[in-house]
């Protein structure tokens, strides 16, 4: 699927009606063949649109086959030193790009915090590429900030190489940061395949959330999420307001491991490994393209089905998903017990003793059997007494 046919896609799922199924909410992933990234995509969103909550960005890490993503200081400063170059024979929207990959390898890196200078360097020539066109550039200011915020000691650039517009734009940047006030940040991260506690790094000093509030000041701030013998997950966050909500996720790295193992397995055709990639992508439930050309899903504590339907249609694609593995259980409606009918007269017994069938009758009973027709029963012979029968269950709905 080229672009163009994946943003049309897109556009087609983005509004439909959600309607009732008992997926809305549900935590999904979905996972296919190197062949199938678009259709990936289009499904996930699809979903989305329908109601599920859909696993993307550091929640999916191991499951897309790469395991090893950890950026590389080395490659950040080849990405910086090659926008530089781009710079100046001219070449700007290589020069922008190589920026922004520069940026990319930075938020990458396992522990940024250890690497300020650097990251704050590709933050001020990135500024400056957007700042050359326009000094009042929004995007090129905030980068500014934030790096002014991972340098606080640097009170001025180098006049010897940035222009008087650049020094003027770093010591607003300092004063826009000096003048802001705080908001407070919900801080509620979790690490997956293990129960101990994340790590919050903002701006490359660790911090300590108090009942899961962090108050930071306004404006932009790099966050870094870790945890021991685990990926991080580093952002740019942008405080503007109360509401802001950091829930990273991270990935213990056996998880990871066992993530890609599974993915690899479903991937050649084991379908039974759905139950495992699903554990470990700490899903609800997990959809599987392109699996020798068919397609499955799996919902916690069911069985694995297929889908018989089309991914390159995702419209009819998640509602075929979903009618597959939505099998809620019906609420029972109880059965009226039929009336009790009036218990026939029993023989009466003459002179010379019980017939030869209640003799028959009773011989058996002696093991414990018990006659019963409808609801009225017969105790042929002195036992405990039988059970009474069954009544109407009233039953409610639902719970608040």
């Amino acid at each position: 699927m080229n672009l163009l046919a994946l943003l049309i896609a897109v556009a087609t799922v983005g509004a439909v009606d959600v309607g009732e199924h008992g997926l809305v909410g549900e935590r999904v992933v979905v996972v296919g063949s190197v062949a199938t990234d678009d259709d990936v995509d289009v499904v996930a969103a699809a979903l989305r649109a329908r109601g599920l909550v859909v696993l993307d960005g550091d929640e999916r890490h191991g499951l897309d086959g790469n395991v090893d993503v950890d950026g590389d200081r080395e490659q950040l400063r080849a990405h910086l030193m090659a926008s530089r170059s781009a710079w100046r024979q001219l070449d700007f929207p290589l020069a922008a790009n190589e920026a922004r990959l520069a940026l990319d390898e930075a938020l990458r890196l396992p522990r940024p915090d250890d690497h300020l200078d650097l990251i704050a360097d590709a933050l001020v020539f990135a500024a400056a590429l957007r700042l050359n066109d326009n000094v009042d550039d929004v995007e090129g200011r905030r980068l500014l900030r934030l790096a002014a915020r991972l340098e606080p000691a640097r009170e001025a650039l180098d006049p010897a190489l940035h222009p008087p517009s650049r020094l003027q734009a770093w010591a607003r940047a300092r004063a826009d940061n000096a003048a802001a006030d705080s908001s407070f940040v919900v801080v509620k991260p979790r690490m997956v395949g293990s129960a101990v506690d994340v790590e919050v790094v903002v701006d490359g000093v660790r911090q300590q959330p108090q009942g899961g509030l962090l108050p930071l000041a306004r404006g932009p701030h790099l966050i870094t999420v870790r945890g021991p013998q685990a990926s991080s997950s580093s952002h740019i966050v942008d405080v503007e307001g109360d509401g802001v909500v950091i829930d990273d996720v991270v990935q213990t790295t056996a998880n990871v491991t066992a993530r890609a193992a599974g993915l690899a397995r479903v991937r050649g055709g084991e379908v039974a490994a759905l139950a495992a990639l699903l554990v470990a992508a700490d899903a609800d439930v997990i959809i599987a393209l392109d699996v020798e050309g068919a397609h499955f899903g799996l919902r916690g504590g069911g069985a694995v089905v297929r889908i018989a339907a089309d991914p390159t249609d995702p419209a009819a694609f998640a509602s075929a998903a979903i009618a597959a593995l939505d099998t809620p259980v019906a609420a029972a409606t109880p059965a009226t017990p039929p009336k009790p009918t009036t218990p026939a007269t029993p023989p009466q017994l003459d002179d010379d003793g019980p017939p030869a069938w209640l003799v028959a009758v009773a011989v058996t009973v002696a093991s414990g059997v018990v006659v019963g027709t409808g609801t009225v029963v017969w105790q042929l012979w002195p036992t405990a007494a039988p059970p009474p029968p069954p009544r109407p269950v009233t039953v409610s709905c639902c719970v608040q």
